[in-house]
């Protein structure tokens, strides 16, 4: 069901330019980047025949390049942004149909089949792009495979069609070499990708193993056309899905693959990207599972800032690094000794750092059980990556307000002690015990040394 937008007074549809429901009684639409109050608005169903008419123009008029073929359905012509949400389903439905019916029919080009297969691509995308909602929607998720390999089908039998086996012995500069080689990377390969991903949303051991299959199936192709940068790509990701689930790696090794895509999709599409902020939001992930998680908040902050300045407050990029953010920003303690095994977010100081406000138990969760109460601060410990400052050290006391991350807990002479890293990177890691560290309720400016006061509560997230 497409969700309900306000339409401001005044507003019409750009491209009939009523301002009324359409004749189906739809209401206008507007899920891209257009901002004010009249900018963007249309209805769906004036949006599909303008794309319709847009893609066949692409067609008769022999521009062969996807882009003039597909755009239109993707992207919205005022802001050059693509659409979101429930908009960018409907449309990416509404091109799989037309592709399907106008240019699916027995005998048909290879051109024409590469017309159905850019629409059938488009869907799965569009489909795949939100992975927190499809990781709880099985039902979603074999719809996307279904789509994926129906383009895999029509693949196949474009190569069986046109006797493609031998194009790949051509010279690399013949058309058929050309075309042999998008089909198999653009398409083929493409869509094992995103089997793959599609696949490690199951979040199991067995769905990370079809992932990595999948991608294997993706560098063999890449590697027999010669394109060891995509087959480097694959590498990584199966390096990244192994690390996953503790085969051939770890947190550590996963942040090291993930800063490199990042690092990759900046010099390829630039800091302010869709693609970019999604790789970005990935990278948050991964430092926030290597218990970086104050390098984690400050990234997200920066991604949060960018996305909304770019794309509005209201696209999808925005809203997922809104909800990483937030959920990043959770303090998350244990409590000893009566609530081993559960995990609470401390909301903040009271009595000159005392007591501790805190809410849960968080983990695991349970919302009805949820409840806020106050306990003594000596009783509470933080998780791995919760972000701490020291405090009363008398050795050290050139580390008392240094902020830092636990990454790990040691059991030493005269009791535990947290393995502490800092974010002033000049700072060694020193082991602290837990009563000398006080939870970083909200993070400081970038360097600030905190003085020795406690903060105030925190509101409830």
């Amino acid at each position: 069901t497409p969700m309900a937008i306000m339409v401001p007074d005044g507003a019409s549809c750009w491209i009939c330019l009523d301002d009324g429901p359409d004749e189906a009684g739809k209401p206008l639409v507007r899920n891209c980047s257009c901002r004010g109050d009249s900018a963007g608005f249309a209805h769906l169903s004036c949006l599909i025949k303008y794309a319709e008419q847009k893609s066949k123009h692409a067609v008769d008029s022999e521009q062969k390049h996807t882009n003039f073929f597909v755009q239109q359905w993707e992207s919205c012509p005022n802001c050059n942004q693509k659409y979101q949400l429930q908009l960018a389903l409907d449309m990416s439905t509404a091109f799989a149909s037309f592709a399907e019916k106008k240019y699916d029919y027995p005998g048909n080009s290879h051109i024409d089949k590469q017309r159905v297969m850019d629409a059938l691509i488009v869907k799965f995308v569009t489909f795949g792009l939100d992975h927190l909602k499809l990781k709880a929607d099985l039902n979603q998720r074999v719809e996307i495979e279904k789509i994926i390999n129906k383009m895999l089908y029509m693949v196949d039998r474009m190569k069986k069609d046109h006797r493609m086996s031998s194009w790949v012995h051509m010279p690399p500069t013949s058309a058929k070499y050309k075309v042999y080689k998008t089909i198999r990377s653009n398409y083929e390969a493409f869509g094992y990708i995103h089997l793959a991903m599609n696949s490690s949303l199951d979040d199991t051991e067995e769905g990370y193993e079809r992932s990595i299959g999948y991608y294997g199936r993706a560098q063999i192709i890449f590697n027999l056309l010669g394109m060891e940068r995509e087959a480097r790509g694959m590498e990584d990701n199966i390096a990244t899905t192994r690390s996953k689930f503790g085969r051939d790696g770890d947190a550590v090794a996963h942040l090291a693959i993930s800063k490199k895509l990042y690092e990759d999709r900046i010099q390829r599409s630039g800091e302010n990207a869709v693609q970019t902020i999604q790789t970005g939001l990935h990278l948050a992930q991964a430092l926030a599972k290597a218990n970086h998680c104050i390098e984690s908040e400050r990234f997200l902050e920066k991604l949060v800032a960018t996305s909304r300045r770019v794309h509005g407050l209201e696209h999808r990029c925005t809203k997922m690094a809104d909800a990483m953010l937030n959920q990043t920003r959770m303090r998350l303690v244990g409590m000893m000794p009566q609530q081993q095994g559960k995990y609470f977010q401390a909301l903040g100081y009271e009595d000159d750092g005392e007591n501790c406000v805190v809410k849960g138990p968080i983990l695991p969760r349970n919302i009805a059980e949820e409840r806020t109460f106050t306990v003594p601060s000596r009783l509470i410990a933080p998780m791995f990556g919760c972000p701490v400052v020291c405090q009363g050290l008398k050795n050290a006391s050139h580390l008392n307000g240094k902020l830092g991350d636990p990454r790990s807990f040691q059991n030493t002479t005269g009791g535990g002690r947290f393995t502490l890293h800092f974010e002033d990177k000049s700072l060694k890691p020193a082991l602290v015990k837990p009563e000398n560290l006080r939870i970083a309720i909200d993070l400081p400016a970038e360097g600030t040394t905190i003085l020795p006061k406690h903060p105030e509560r925190k509101n409830n997230r």
